[in-house]
């Protein structure tokens, strides 16, 4: 009777070591999805900044900043520049 409960407890033994290995290795999947979903997240993050600003500048400013990334420049073109903050 002795035996059968030493070879009942190494299978009980064996079978937790191996659940235990096996949520190990659920939790380092884990955490790497984690870390790619930040990286994800991060980027998004900048892309929407990035978007902000342009929704928040003037029709100008924007046609201004479109013009000088194509290399544009009117030679006849008049700027006038008000500062009325003071």
């Amino acid at each position: 009777m002795s035996l059968m409960k030493n070879i009942i407890l190494v299978i009980i033994i064996i079978l937790l070591l191996a659940f235990g290995i096996k949520q190990q290795l659920d939790i380092n999947t884990l955490d790497s999805q984690i870390k790619s979903l930040e990286n994800q997240l991060e980027s998004v993050k900048y892309e929407n900044e990035k978007k902000q600003n342009e929704l928040d500048m003037s029709f100008e400013e924007s046609a201004e900043k479109y013009a000088k990334e194509d290399g544009y420049k009117d030679p006849d073109a008049r700027y006038f520049y008000n500062d009325f903050a003071g």
